[in-house]
């Protein structure tokens, strides 16, 4: 079942991705271009739960923010590129605790983001593809 959809700022792209697997329990992001609705992507998620998607301000990176509940519960934030021939992760973290919520700072620059946890909001920044904070 589809979870969430977005299109992309530049308003060429759409993804829809489900929270959990529709048969194996493996989350999936699915992208598609606008004008004539051809598959560009399908990204496989390993955590149990994928909490958000979203584009990039300039439409070609993804961030994205998965869970696993398991106990202690944890939380993966990576960012992909999925405008090559085959889609990619380009850097990720993963953290010890229960992040709720990821988006980029649209604001600033394309490598630039923020999370919230129950602990509060982390900064984040893309420097030599690893993420940090």
């Amino acid at each position: 079942m589809i979870y969430g959809l977005e299109i992309s700022p530049n308003k060429k792209f759409l993804l829809a991705f489900t929270k959990e697997g529709p048969l194996d329990g493996t989350p999936m992001i699915y992208i598609w271009e606008l004008s004539t609705l051809k598959k560009r992507a399908q990204i496989s998620i390993n955590q149990q739960t994928l909490q958000s998607v979203h584009f990039s301000l300039n439409s070609n990176l993804l961030l994205v923010l998965s869970t696993d509940m398991s106990e202690p519960p944890s939380s993966v934030i990576g960012v992909w590129d999925f405008l090559e021939s085959h889609a990619e992760c380009l850097c990720r973290s993963q953290m010890p605790i229960l992040i709720e919520e990821a988006k980029w700072n649209l604001e600033l620059t394309n490598l630039e983001f923020i999370s919230r946890s129950r602990h509060g909001y982390v900064f984040w920044k893309i420097d030599n593809l690893e993420l940090k904070y």
